[in-house]
Formats: structure tokens, C-alpha cells, sequence
């Protein structure tokens, strides 16, 4: 018996995108939230907010929800543009949420804002994958321990804080030695 795996992916080469440069600090900036309405997503980025405010004062947040499995409004994407200087996406924890918060993170990148996925640490390597498929393959992402869906809000709130350096060092240029 022969077992035949196919890929959704072509062989189709796609150019290289540019990704929005990286403020050497987050001071003053506009933190924006993209939730796709999977279990415990907002409360997650809502976190992290909190704590990079425990390390720069940053301006007042944006919220933005969409779909798990479509694309961003051109209405939500105009919001983020106007209200947000750098914007955490997520979460992903299944194929076509994981998709839609790679592919709207490019479109916030390509407008200019620098953008971290959010997504569970089972699926790494398909965010990596489709990131490069979408022609930027070092986007930026921030791994938490799965499950996240049916964690009390207190574990939630320590997922964060354990993955937080990662959030701080992917918004954030290097700091020169």
C-alpha cells in the first residue's frame, strides 16, 4: 500500500515582502489588538498589553475583532492603519484561524505596522510555513503552551507572562551592545 501526502503549497515562487521597521522603543506608541473570537485570544493579548505597559507608556489601545476564517474588513484595516502604531494578531490554534492571522499580519505589515502573530506552539511550523509562503517569512510570531481554549483566566494570564520576552523582543528593534 502507498500512502501519497499532498501539499495545499505550490511551487509557485513568491517575491520577498518588506516588514515595517521595528521602533527602537515602544514609548508613546498606539498598541492595537486583533482577536479572532477563539477562546481566551483577547484576554491573551489583552495581557500582554498590560505588561508592555509595565515597560513603556504607551498610547490608548485599538481594538479590532474579525473572522476566524475570512479576511480582515478593509474597515478593520483602516482602523489599525489610522489608531495603531504596531498591533498583536491572534490567536491560531487550528488551520483556517492560523491562515487568516498569517495573512492579515502581512497585510498590517505591508501598510506599515508592526505586527506579531499570536498562535499555540503546536503549530510553529505552519505558521513559519505559511508566513514564507506569503512572501515574509520572518515574520514575526509569539508561541504559547497549547491548549489555550478552556483555560481558566488565570492560566491564561500565565501564558502570557511566560512567553512576554518574546512579545517584547518581536515589537522592538535589537539594543546595540
Amino acid at each position: 500500500m502507498n500512502i501519497q501526502v499532498l501539499s495545499p503549497f505550490t511551487n509557485v515562487h513568491t517575491p520577498i515582502k518588506p516588514m515595517a521597521p521595528r521602533p527602537a522603543s515602544l514609548e508613546g506608541l498606539r498598541p492595537g489588538i486583533i482577536e479572532n473570537s477563539k477562546p481566551n485570544a483577547q484576554l491573551l493579548m489583552e495581557t500582554w498589553i498590560e505588561e508592555l505597559r509595565d515597560h513603556a507608556a504607551l498610547g490608548e489601545l485599538s481594538l479590532g475583532h474579525k473572522s476566524v476564517n475570512l479576511p480582515p474588513s478593509k474597515e478593520l484595516l483602516e482602523q489599525m492603519k489610522a489608531n495603531a502604531d504596531f498591533v498583536i494578531i491572534g490567536t491560531g490554534d487550528c488551520g483556517s484561524c492560523l491562515a487568516w492571522t498569517v495573512r492579515t499580519a502581512v497585510m498590517l505589515e505591508e501598510l506599515g505596522i508592526p505586527t506579531v502573530c499570536a498562535g499555540s506552539h503546536v503549530f510553529e511550523e505552519q505558521f513559519k510555513l505559511e508566513a514564507a509562503h506569503s512572501g515574509m517569512p520572518n515574520l514575526k510570531f509569539v508561541f504559547v503552551q497549547h491548549p489555550l481554549g478552556g483555560v481558566k483566566p488565570d492560566g491564561v494570564r500565565a501564558k502570557a507572562t511566560a512567553a512576554f520576552p518574546t512579545v517584547l523582543a518581536a515589537l522592538q528593534t535589537a539594543k546595540a551592545a
